[in-house]
């Protein structure tokens, strides 16, 4: 029973060593494709928030998930990575980390789902847009 124990203990170390490697991995891509990071593993009552970005006037909250290619397909693929009482969980959570900086009231609010799986960031909902206003026109890169 114990050796059991230890092994329960050590595979959970890992997924949350490969979590937390997936969500730096996502957070990196983030940031260079010009967001800026307000909170990492954010948590309350609720639920946590994996990374809260901004750029001005927008919000993105960011949804990770680490999957091995077996686990992915199993899944039925990324787009099923994230329950309907995962994202009202997630809707809770923002909601109380937005009674801690009202300040972010005004912005547009977007969710992404990140998976991560053999290395390779999937965006299953799309990937997160950047909109840039350099010359006076919208550009979206």
């Amino acid at each position: 029973m114990e050796r059991f124990r230890q092994r329960f203990r050590q595979r959970s170390r890992q997924r949350q060593e490969q979590g937390r490697a997936a969500e730096q991995q996502v957070e990196a891509l983030l940031l260079a494709r010009g967001w800026q990071l307000l909170e990492r593993r954010w948590r309350c009552r609720h639920g946590e928030i994996d990374l809260l970005l901004q750029q001005p006037g927008q919000l993105l909250i960011v949804e990770v998930k680490y999957r091995s290619a077996a686990g992915l397909s199993f899944a039925g693929g990324a787009e099923h990575c994230l329950t309907w009482a995962q994202q009202r969980r997630l809707h809770q959570t923002f909601a109380l980390w937005l009674q801690t900086a009202p300040q972010w009231s005004d912005c547009v609010v977007s969710i992404a789902l990140a998976v991560v799986s053999g290395g390779t960031v999937v965006w299953p909902w799309g990937l997160p847009l950047v909109n840039t206003v350099e010359d006076g026109n919208d550009h979206v890169s």
